[in-house]
C-alpha cells in the first residue's frame, strides 16, 4: 500500500470525513466514497478499524462494570442484528 493510501486509512480510522481527507491527501471525495477504488477501499478499511477499536473499548468497559458501556453494547448488538435481518430479507 502506498504511503498516501496508508494516510487515507489512518485518517479514516480517526473518523475524519472524506472532505477533510481530500484536503490532506488530494484524493477526490468521490474516490474516497467509492469502495471500488483503492482510495475508497483504504477509507472503508480505516473506518472499520476505527469502529472495531471503539467497540473493543466499549466491551472492555462493560467487562469492567460500566453500565453505560453495557447499554451501548446492547444497542450495538441490536443494530447489528437489525442490519443482518435487512440484508437477509431485503
Amino acid at each position: 500500500m502506498s504511503e498516501l493510501l496508508q494516510q487515507v486509512e489512518e485518517l479514516a480510522e480517526l473518523y475524519f470525513t472524506p472532505d477533510e481527507i481530500h484536503l490532506v491527501t488530494g484524493y477526490p471525495v468521490s474516490d474516497l466514497k467509492d469502495v471500488s477504488t483503492l482510495a475508497g477501499k483504504a477509507f472503508a478499511k480505516g473506518r472499520l478499524l476505527g469502529k472495531a477499536l471503539l467497540r473493543k473499548t466499549i466491551v472492555d468497559m462493560a467487562k469492567n462494570g460500566s453500565t453505560d458501556a453495557l447499554k451501548q453494547l446492547e444497542n450495538i448488538y441490536l443494530q447489528s442484528e437489525a442490519e443482518s435481518l435487512r440484508r437477509n430479507h431485503g
